[in-house]
């Protein structure tokens, strides 16, 4: 095994995680998604969720944060390549 693979396959796992939960909470909504199916489409161990994220609610909370530091990051990009174009 290589150095660090354990901190890598984390990594993987938590991503998976949270990409399963937004998808699913977009389309499903937060009442409807549970964590088995959140699993499920990550492709790990239901506990995974419970030992990352405690539950649920702190999951949807790593979520909402994620995506709003991805509208910040756009917005900030958007506001930087407006200010760079000639006026007309």
């Amino acid at each position: 095994m290589e150095l660090g693979a354990p901190h890598n396959t984390k990594n993987r796992s938590h991503k998976r995680i949270l990409k399963a939960a937004r998808e699913l909470f977009l389309s499903r909504g937060f009442l409807s998604t549970t964590t088995r199916a959140i699993a499920e489409r990550a492709r790990v161990n239901e506990a995974l969720i419970f030992y990352y994220f405690k539950g649920k609610q702190n999951l949807r909370w790593t979520v909402l944060q994620e995506m709003r530091e991805s509208t910040r990051v756009i917005e900030t990009i958007q506001a930087r390549l407006q200010s760079r174009r000639p006026e007309r």
